[in-house]
């Protein structure tokens, strides 16, 4: 299921996350193209952890141009010690060949990313008895394998083995929210005035920078006043952009969710979609899945539409049945097509 950009989509399984790859002989033409997945969340002591994989159709260099090559990078703060097993999945989802890293170490500061140019073999791939690229769509399951004892954790960030400058100067940033000291920009919320600073807020919100570098009444007056934000939805909101951090994800998801789509705020996104995945049930999955249309939530769409597959038979006997007609056209359209192609 889809979280932010990347090609495919990205199914959430436990802790196995299954890529989906469509027009696989189309994307990429020559050695060294490559595709990106979705990036998906793993979580580690209530730590959430990004991940993206790349994947090179006809190898990453000259050597491995007979092969796939297949990485993964980690997108936390600080490093990770992980064990990945990579594997290819035929028309049954069944395992058709694997590869298995154990104990390696990222470090997104080094960008280090870890993988194998020789993945397999791609006529292996391309060979109709393998059954593994069925209308031209490659199945791809990455199992992430953490161990919280070699990751200690902290909030959303990663300290690691050794302790990360970087976590403290979060926390100092953090401690500039809250004292307000050296702002800049006024923050005006159901009647509460938030002292910010252009600068953090520019660097992580389009939204916010277009404002401030434009000829806008907030540029001249440096007060921005916030009408459909509540005040500690806003607040979590710009403790985000200035430590990636948030206080209760999970009570607020929906509306956290709806500010950080307002403001472009990716990372905040990603994660209120991911909390609200988990909380998918069938009193709520209609809910979710018009709260993922609204706000563009692809991957928490893509979660709701896999409940109501899986359940298809069941689902239709809950009186919560009735508010799928009051979904939106294309929305019931893209229910029904998962559901034929389930069948």
């Amino acid at each position: 299921m889809s979280l932010i950009n990347g090609v495919g989509s990205i199914l959430h399984v436990g802790s196995h996350f299954e890529w989906e790859i469509k027009n696989f002989s189309v994307d990429c033409k020559q050695v060294g193209d490559f595709l990106e997945s979705p990036i998906f969340v793993t979580t580690c002591l209530n730590t959430y952890i990004l991940w993206r994989l790349t994947l090179y159709p006809k190898g990453g260099n000259i050597e491995s141009k007979d092969y796939l090559s297949l990485y993964i990078e980690c997108l936390a703060r600080g490093h990770v010690i992980s064990d990945v097993i990579f594997s290819v999945l035929n028309d049954e989802n069944c395992k058709r060949w694997g590869w298995r890293m154990k104990e390696k170490t990222f470090d997104n500061q080094k960008f280090i990313s870890w993988g194998n140019s020789k993945f397999v073999q791609r006529h292996l791939i391309l060979d109709q008895n393998n059954r593994v690229l069925v209308n031209d769509t490659l199945k791809i399951l990455c199992e992430v394998i953490l161990n919280p004892r070699h990751n200690q954790l902290n909030g959303n960030h990663l300290e690691g083995n050794s302790f990360d400058y970087r976590l403290e100067q979060f926390n100092d940033f953090e401690k500039l929210l809250e004292t307000g000291n050296g702002s800049d920009v006024t923050f005006r919320v159901d009647g509460i005035e938030i002292k910010a600073h252009k600068a953090f807020i520019i660097s992580r919100s389009p939204v916010f920078q277009a404002m401030f570098e434009h000829q806008m009444k907030e540029k001249e007056e440096n007060v921005v006043d916030v009408l459909d934000v509540k005040y500690h939805i806003m607040k979590e909101l710009l403790r985000f952009m200035y430590a990636s951090k948030v206080n209760n994800v999970q009570a607020n998801a929906s509306e956290l969710l709806a500010a950080a789509d307002k403001y472009s705020v990716k990372g905040l996104k990603v994660l209120c979609e991911y909390e609200l995945s988990r909380t998918i049930t069938f009193k709520s999955v209609f809910e979710l899945l018009e709260l993922a249309k609204m706000h563009n939530a692809n991957f928490l769409k893509a979660q709701t539409i896999v409940f109501i597959v899986t359940n298809k038979h069941s689902i239709v006997e809950q009186p919560e049945f009735n508010k799928f007609a009051d979904l939106h056209t294309d929305t019931i359209c893209e229910v029904f097509r998962a559901i034929v192609k389930s069948s």
